[in-house]
């Protein structure tokens, strides 16, 4: 199992703000978060880790990829239906809205693919010792 001190440790060099709690005996859960109002919960166990991008503007269960996709859902049926006229502010502001998440989605994947590196190199250590 991965400890999260090997985690936490690269993630304080690099100045990242992250919270671990204990899941059970077998793993715990990790949240990296970035000052773009979004984190990564990384949930790791004896033998899985699930890694799931969130945000705390919007819908609040779902994760980023499934926010952006109801926003521009919601803006595209709106603006279908003419129930909104093209130059109004709850246009705007959706729009800002799948902005901000389209910038979540290319901030958090970049943070899990480094996360993920560091996973990786964290098991071949142990494999060797």
């Amino acid at each position: 199992m991965i400890r999260a001190d090997a985690i936490s440790d690269k993630l304080n060099i690099f100045g990242f703000k992250f919270k671990v709690t204990q899941l059970n005996q077998d793993g715990y859960i990790l949240k990296i978060y970035l000052p773009i109002l979004c984190y990564l919960q990384i949930i790791i166990s004896k033998n899985s880790i699930k890694i799931t991008s969130r945000t705390f503007i919007g819908i609040d269960f779902l994760t980023v990829e499934w926010n952006l996709i109801a926003y521009s859902t919601l803006v595209s049926v709106l603006l279908a239906f003419s129930v909104i006229p093209t130059n109004s502010m709850i246009v705007i502001f959706f729009v800002v809205f799948i902005l901000y998440y389209l910038m979540c989605i290319i901030k958090l994947e970049a943070l899990k693919v480094i996360l993920l590196r560091w996973i990786d190199m964290e098991v071949q250590r142990q494999e060797v010792e």
